[in-house]
């Protein structure tokens, strides 16, 4: 703002150490405390500079009335005329002219302040707007004595959540606190219940602040606590609720440690059908920085708030950079094991909102606090708000993008791998990591702001159904990638796992810039060799390069010989689903005849393939997925004394170059010799053929997804005729002889 203020926190009655502080240029207005200095001293330290606030108050009258003004200006030049009269105000109770407030009667007081001040100073002096945000409205007679906690609570339409969100406050075993609800301009009744609640409970301290929308729950936030009088804060929506005993549990915290700054607790989330719970991590600054583990729903100082200069309103993602903003004060928190906090799920709010802007929000946040991370982080911060405007000025965007859609659980292990080395090939990555109980997300959380997009906890950020924390549906984690495909900015996607390393066919080539050719060449899928790389010891250290470790590999199971999993961002809705995501499916799908390498690291040691397959997989598949025939890579394994090691001499050695030359000789050696004069092939009749192939295939999948089933199983009969091995014609010829009720020659096929 153009005239500097320092925050300026409500003044308390009866608190020595709670001070109100301003300034205006650099001379000191305000200091002062109840017990601290008699009403001498406060005229003392205000009368000097009062005639300069009289001043201003003109000023500010005669720029209010003058042209229009953005809504920004408007509420800046309001909010300093609030400062002015909120000064003077002080100023004429110190001197004994008026006892201000008892009842809250704001506009009375200060009509009575402006026929003081005018008969004292002898200057006009005229009220402030209040308009913008409407005087509070009180239950009963309000106590002079500030409560301990003030719980703010933010409504915008939310008037069906509301009743249940006061009243779990209302219900709580700790009872000194008052309720503050913020309604932010709501346009259903929000307003009328908050009424009827404040006229059922005369007895509770409760107020409504009735404001414009400004479609920020930070503004209400701050709004609602410049009016809180509790030395504790609650922010709480209106949509959410509390356990009884959570303002007991966090406030006995803060009264016994006073180098704690905020209390947070483990989370139930909610809807009409399920109750799940969240176990939240203890605090970690550090992880802190690069993901946020915490509700926003946690009882903090409102000193500490005040330090920080409350909840930012122009980043997004408010919560999660209020506690940064926090820690990078000194200012910690502590977790209880304990979920007292309530989310209600119903998949909309400035979450969802804020999700789709995700990697610009981040960028800003990172760039609030640039002392917290490293020069490489910063800068791809601003290359990313760089990007951010220039996308918003042209109608196309120059740069290349693909990004990698990686599920992982309980993959600490290998997960820092496999994301840098997706980063190291220029793609992005996004993280759904489900209900891991390892350090997968701490070691995910480092490549953060560094190429590493996003982590997703599924399915508590998403909506997804309760049964998702105790079992494995496959299904349902590919359904969030279809989602996600049809909401992140790529040219490109992946449908990755965290226990795989992809690459290209050509040497020395990085799999952006392959796929990047791929694009050029006019193809929108890339199908994938699957290498399965074998234990033969327990040399593998987890955290280490599972690369250096294991070095032997066998070819991919017969079931997983079809990895179509990376495809062009065409604008039309992709199918993951269907065959178990190893076929992805999308109108116009054209497949690159040269396959790419997949290298996957299942299982990494005895010990580890004990534990993933009879702890975290086995007995968390789902049953009806496992009867549709998913989850059968381990259905050799049955007793717990197996042994997963391989013998050496029963693995080939990992030669990339010759897996490489194998993969690009294997389409053109095989089309040479169904046509039966491989000598007299030449390299353009083989492109012909490999073009027509994908055209053929194209065009039977079209007329199969138009219902058209007898020209469809032409199409890819006719494909058999010019290469009898092609997997995209035996699988869909398999796919309509299941339909057709031929079981027997689908799975033959």
């Amino acid at each position: 703002p153009d005239f500097p203020w320092m925050f300026l926190r409500s003044y308390r009655e009866g608190r020595s150490h709670h001070r109100l502080y301003g300034t205006y240029g650099d001379q000191v207005l305000v200091g002062f405390g109840a017990d601290a200095l008699s009403s001498s001293q406060i005229v003392g330290k205000i009368e000097g500079s009062l005639p300069r606030v009289l001043a201003r108050l003109r000023e500010l009258e005669h720029l209010l009335a003058a042209g229009e003004k953005t809504l920004p200006e408007q509420r800046r030049l309001d909010a300093e005329l609030r400062q002015c009269y909120f000064l003077s105000r002080k100023y004429a109770r110190a001197q004994g002219w008026l006892d201000f407030g008892a009842q809250g009667d704001e506009d009375a007081g200060l009509t009575r302040l402006k026929a003081l001040l005018e008969a004292h100073y002898h200057v006009p002096v005229s009220l402030p707007k209040t308009s913008k945000v409407a005087a509070p409205k009180t239950s009963g007679k309000q106590s002079r004595k500030a409560p301990k906690v003030s719980v703010v609570i933010p409504c915008y339409n939310y008037a069906r959540f509301l009743t249940e969100a006061v009243e779990s406050v209302l219900a709580q075993s700790y009872r000194d606190f008052e309720i503050i609800i913020v309604n932010d301009g709501s346009t259903d009744n929000s307003r009328q219940v908050a009424e009827a609640l404040i006229a059922a409970h005369p007895q509770a301290r409760m107020c409504l602040i009735n404001q414009e929308n400004s479609g920020k729950p930070a503004i209400s936030r701050n709004t609602g606590i410049a009016r809180a009088r509790g030395e504790y804060i609650l922010c709480l929506d209106a949509d959410d609720a509390i356990d009884p005993d959570m303002l007991k549990e966090c406030v006995a915290i803060l009264e016994e440690d006073s180098g704690v700054a905020f209390v947070y607790t483990d989370q139930l989330y909610f809807n009409e059908k399920k109750t799940f719970f969240q176990n939240l991590c203890d605090y970690d600054f550090d992880r802190l920085k690069q993901h946020n583990f915490l509700g926003y729903c946690s009882l903090f100082r409102r000193n500490a708030w005040e330090d920080v200069g409350g909840f930012a309103t122009d980043v997004g993602y408010e919560d999660w950079d209020f506690w940064i903003s926090l820690g990078e004060r000194g200012h910690r928190g502590r977790r209880i094991a304990q979920p007292l906090f309530q989310y209600r799920q119903h998949g909309s709010g400035q979450y969802q909102k804020d999700l789709k802007k995700d990697e610009e929000i981040r960028a800003r946040i990172i760039l609030k606090h640039p002392g917290l991370y490293a020069a490489a982080v910063t800068g791809w911060a601003e290359k990313t708000l760089g990007l951010s405007t220039q996308k918003s000025q042209v109608s196309a965007r120059d740069d290349f993008r693909v990004i990698a859609l990686v599920s992982a659980h309980n993959e600490g292990d290998v997960i820092y791998h496999v994301i840098g080395d997706l980063i190291a090939q220029g793609v992005d990555v996004y993280l759904i990591n489900h209900c891991s109980t390892d350090n997968t997300v701490a070691e995910a959380s480092r490549w953060l702001g560094k190429g590493l997009l996003h982590i997703e906890n599924f399915p508590q950020d998403c909506g997804y159904p309760e049964s998702n924390m105790h079992q494995y549906n496959w299904s349902h984690i590919l359904k969030r990638k279809e989602e996600l495909a049809a909401q992140l900015d790529a040219d490109w996607f992946i449908h990755h796992d965290a226990d795989e390393f992809r690459e290209a066919p050509w040497p020395e080539v990085s799999l952006k810039e392959a796929i990047r050719v791929v694009d050029h060449l006019g193809y929108s899928a890339i199908d994938f060799a699957l290498l399965n790389f074998r234990p033969t010891d327990n040399r593998f250290v987890p955290g280490g390069d599972v690369r250096q470790a294991l070095t032997g590999y066998e070819p991919g199971e017969d079931f997983n010989s079809l990895q179509i999993k990376a495809w062009k961002n065409t604008g039309s809705p992709v199918e993951i689903v269907g065959n178990a995501g190893h076929d992805i499916h999308f109108a116009g799908r054209t497949i690159f005849p040269t396959r790419f390498l997949l290298r996957h690291y299942p299982i990494r040691s005895q010990e580890h393939g004990l534990q993933k397959v009879f702890r975290e997989r086995k007995k968390r598949f789902n049953p009806e997925e496992k009867q549709a025939g998913w989850h059968i890579q381990y259905d050799q394994v049955q007793q717990e004394d197996h042994n997963f090691l391989h013998d050496q001499a029963s693995l080939k050695a990992y030669d990339g170059n010759e897996v490489r030359a194998r993969l690009l000789s294997a389409d053109v050696y095989r089309l040479m010799a169904t046509r039966g004069d491989a000598g007299a092939s030449t390299a353009s009749n083989v492109q012909a053929d490999l073009a027509e192939i994908g055209n053929l295939i194209a065009l039977g999948e079209s007329l199969f997804a138009e219902g058209d089933v007898q020209n469809a199983r032409t199409c890819f009969e006719k494909v058999l005729t010019r290469d009898p091995k092609s997997c995209d014609a035996l699988n869909n010829l398999g796919v309509i002889a299941y339909q057709q009720g031929d079981v027997a020659t689908a799975k033959a096929l």
